[in-house]
């Protein structure tokens, strides 16, 4: 799971990066709280 999620992180630009990084957040503090 993590290399493929590293592996679609690689070639995005800074700002879909950015974006990526966020919802991915934003799945473990829900997972945390849940």
């Amino acid at each position: 799971m993590e290399q493929r999620i590293t592996s679609l992180l690689l070639p995005a630009p800074e700002a879909e990066l950015e974006a990526s990084c966020k919802e991915l957040d934003e799945k473990v503090t829900w997972l945390l709280h849940n």
